[in-house]
């Protein structure tokens, strides 16, 4: 609402200010993440990874996703304070920390995953020991259970506002029905579009603002090569549960109640979807992490490192500059999702809606060639 009372439309002010967002969060990121502090260099390349890649466009370019700007936002900042109140337990700075996961919950409801956040008393916290004993297992639940109980409030938040979205996107018919999607075809997508999520967040090419749902065409190959791969990397997490980072892997909520009908997005690729702009923190910070420890014993040169970071962050610069491009206009982002994707039927329905807005429908019929007049598209908002 403010962006409209101030910039109305036009894109020069919504866009920075969204930037800007960006920039804040990014800047959480690090701080956040520099824990331990002897590794802020590490950190710092989590922050640029977070803030450059190309699955985040979405969230700046587009001014409705700013809400998931402003969540995960507000997820760092209750991280942050969570750290804070660890120091030194104390009813305000607690406050302090349901304050932010509060604003973060009417920014988005996506913030529930901050409990699973909560890991973060495994590592870097280090508040509960590595159950690698029978003894040390006992004690890791009874330590757990008192953590559980100091979760409470922040789960009464989690469950009003998990209440409330659902009742709101049920009265506006946004939760697929049963009978539409059932759960056995829900399930197999789910799996899958997990596996394309960490296949994206590596290689994030072929993006687009839509991905329509295959339904019972996904044949069976694909969720059982996802099930078989989240197998095989959970148990060797487990077995390498030293690597307390591994844990904390990344926070991804399962999409199955299976909102509309929309099976991924560039910016959260799944229909069971994982966190957005969250996961992505913790596939890098694992990552990173792993490889800084594993450097160490194969005595790689800190120099390599640092080129291969640099090389790496290039790499996801250039695919996000790119990926900008294709939020020029709507004719260049509805084309770009009907090249990318296949039956896209609402990608085609809104090209054809562009190319009604300048008075060409029968450039409907071919629609890799672009309308002879683009200035007049571009003047409407996406």
């Amino acid at each position: 609402m403010a962006d409209i009372q101030m910039f109305g439309f036009h894109p020069a002010g919504t866009t920075p200010l969204a930037c800007c967002f960006m920039a804040s969060t990014s800047s959480c990121c690090f701080i956040c993440c520099s824990r331990p502090p002897d590794f802020c260099g590490g950190s710092f390349v989590v922050a640029a990874l977070f803030a450059i890649h190309p699955l985040n466009v979405e969230c700046v370019a587009w001014v409705s996703e700013r809400k998931s700007l402003l969540c995960t936002l507000f997820l760092f900042l209750a991280l942050f304070a969570y750290g804070w109140y660890v120091r030194k337990p104390g009813i305000g700075r607690y406050v302090l920390v349901a304050l932010m996961f509060a604003f973060g919950l009417l920014a988005k409801p996506m913030i529930v995953t901050l409990l699973c956040a909560s890991l973060a008393d495994y590592w870097p916290l280090n508040r509960l020991p590595i159950p690698d004993s029978s003894e040390n297992v006992a004690l890791f639940f009874k330590k757990f259970a008192s953590l559980a109980l100091e979760k409470i409030p922040l789960l009464l938040l989690s469950g009003a506002s998990a209440y409330i979205t659902v009742i709101a996107q049920s009265r506006a018919k946004a939760i697929a029905a049963k009978q539409i999607l059932p759960i056995s075809v829900r399930i197999p997508n789910a799996l899958w579009s997990y596996l394309q999520y960490l296949v994206k967040t590596v290689w994030p090419m072929h993006l687009a603002i839509f991905y329509p749902h295959p339904e019972d065409r996904l044949g069976l190959w694909k969720p059982l090569l996802a099930t078989t791969f989240l197998l095989a990397f959970t148990g060797w997490c487990f077995v390498q549960r030293r690597q307390r980072y591994l844990a904390c892997r990344m926070a991804v909520v399962s999409g199955l109640p299976g909102a509309g009908d929309r099976v991924r997005a560039s910016r959260a690729p799944g229909y069971g979807r994982p966190l957005r702009l969250h996961a992505l923190v913790g596939n890098f910070h694992s990552g990173v992490w792993w490889i800084a420890d594993h450097s160490k014993r194969l005595l790689i040169v800190r120099r390599f490192l640092q080129g291969a970071a640099a090389i790496f962050l290039l790499f996801f610069g250039a695919l996000t500059w790119r990926q900008t491009t294709y939020w020029k206009d709507n004719f260049t982002l509805f084309n770009h999702a009907v090249e990318t994707t296949s039956a896209n039927f609402i990608a085609e329905n809104n090209l054809g809606e562009a190319y009604m807005q300048i008075g060409q429908p029968t450039w409907l019929t071919n629609t890799s060639c672009a309308p002879a007049d683009q200035t007049a598209l571009r003047t409407r908002p996406l």
